[in-house]
């Protein structure tokens, strides 16, 4: 754990003295927040760039604070290596890909192989003897799968990619879209964001809200629990946090009735028919089958850093990957039912026509909005709705990082959670 002058290395920002320090001390000394690294976990699988946006020059990326440089690979589809040159530190990011499966330093004509081995030095002639001493940049291990590439960031040997991937991806029918965009906060709150009652408030006004409207959440929040040592899921979320639907509250003290007005039933009606078909489908199937429902079902949070809800309908992920302290790379999935090529057409159009902007642009940039300006380093006073985060942070203690040099399977994974 870190001491109060490291915390205000780390954070950059100013801390309570004089009477309020010891106080903040002894919170700070208890804070499960300390152990969750501002740069993300490594020892992990993440999406990071679309195999589309690899072409011919070099494409470069830079991921929990590590710069990276893709290009297009004879044996690998795409390889990753850092893009810090060995000779003297160039950018390979500037380099160029003269032939395929080779990536050339900007600055002396260094150039590399698809697995980081050093294959000429342009600026000295075939007779160098630079090669055959073993001069390599770090490689990163890389996987394609529906489009997407994906990296392997630890230091440690892969693990089976299924591992960290929502099992969607692995299906040869399903019909993935992705958007990709940026946060302008650290990886952490755009993660827990998900795991507390502000859905009533902050989405109000989007347009989802108008199809399907959020209802208040009442007094009693909903519960998390453990599964297999990646996922914090809570099941059942409206039966157990008992909602109030379709009624105006009065708040006593304060001497006003919430919500102010109805005047968005002048619009939501036009979507009833479908919330009552979402609602029995909800009830009825879901795209995840059962064996995957178990542990990427529900609405969960999942290490490294993903947001989860099955929709039945469909599925939303949102993959928060730090690129620095101060923002994040979001990748978005999303899945839908459906397997024809007219289902996976209607769906492109629906995507790109619709569904994109409500519920990735509208509706998620809601919670952008409600995070980037979040002190995440200063004292909490939780709510019974705060509970799935505390579930969640003891799952980050799990982390792989934290475990590096032990061999740690399923049943592991399970007894550090449970005694954590």
């Amino acid at each position: 754990m870190v001491d109060l002058t490291e915390r205000k290395l780390l954070q950059g920002k100013a801390h309570p003295t004089g009477e309020l320090a010891a106080e903040y001390a002894q919170w700070q000394s208890n804070d499960r927040r300390d152990l969750i690294p501002l740069l993300g976990y490594r020892e992990y699988w993440y999406p990071a760039v679309l195999m589309k946006q690899v072409r011919k020059h070099p494409k470069h990326l830079k991921l929990l604070g590590t710069d990276l440089v893709f290009f297009r690979g004879k044996d690998t589809e795409v390889a990753c290596i850092s893009s810090i040159c060995p000779h003297r530190g160039a950018n390979l990011a500037e380099g160029e890909c003269h032939w395929k499966g080779t990536i050339t330093c900007p600055y002396h004509g260094w150039t590399y192989g698809e697995h980081g081995e050093l294959l000429a030095v342009l600026v000295e002639g075939d007779d160098s003897k630079l090669p055959e001493l073993g001069v390599k940049p770090r490689m990163y291990p890389t996987r394609v799968l529906k489009g997407m590439v994906y990296v392997w960031m630890g230091e440690g040997a892969p693990v089976p990619i299924e591992e960290d991937i929502p099992p969607e991806v692995f299906r040869e029918d399903a019909h993935i879209q992705f958007h990709l965009e940026y946060w302008a906060c650290n990886w952490r709150q755009s993660v827990e964001n998900a795991a507390d009652a502000h859905a009533p408030y902050v989405h109000r006004n989007s347009f989802r809200v108008g199809q399907f409207p959020i209802s208040f959440s009442g007094p009693v929040g909903p519960r998390s629990e453990a599964v297999n040592g990646r996922a914090a899921v809570v099941r059942n979320f409206n039966v157990r946090t008992n909602r109030i639907s379709g009624q105006d509250v009065y708040f006593k003290k304060l001497g006003h009735t919430w919500p102010k007005s109805h005047w968005r039933k002048l619009w939501t009606w036009v979507f009833k028919f479908g919330l009552k078909r979402n609602l029995k489908a909800q009830s009825t199937w879901s795209v995840l089958t059962e064996e995957e429902q178990e542990e990427w079902g529900g609405s969960m949070l999942h290490l490294p850093g993903m947001v989860r809800f099955d929709n039945r309908g469909y599925t939303y992920t949102r993959h928060a990957i730090p690129a620095t302290e101060d923002l994040t790379l979001m990748v978005y999935y999303h899945w839908s039912a459906g397997t024809s090529w007219i289902a996976k057409l209607w769906e492109s159009f629906y995507w790109n026509v619709f569904h994109n902007w409500m519920h990735y642009t509208n509706f998620s940039r809601q919670d952008m909005k409600a995070v980037v300006n979040q002190r995440y380093d200063y004292p909490e006073n939780f709510s019974s709705h705060d509970s799935p985060l505390v579930v969640w942070r003891k799952l980050c203690a799990n982390a792989r990082d934290n475990h590096m040099g032990e061999s740690v399977g399923t049943g592991e994974s399970e007894k550090a959670e449970q005694s954590s």
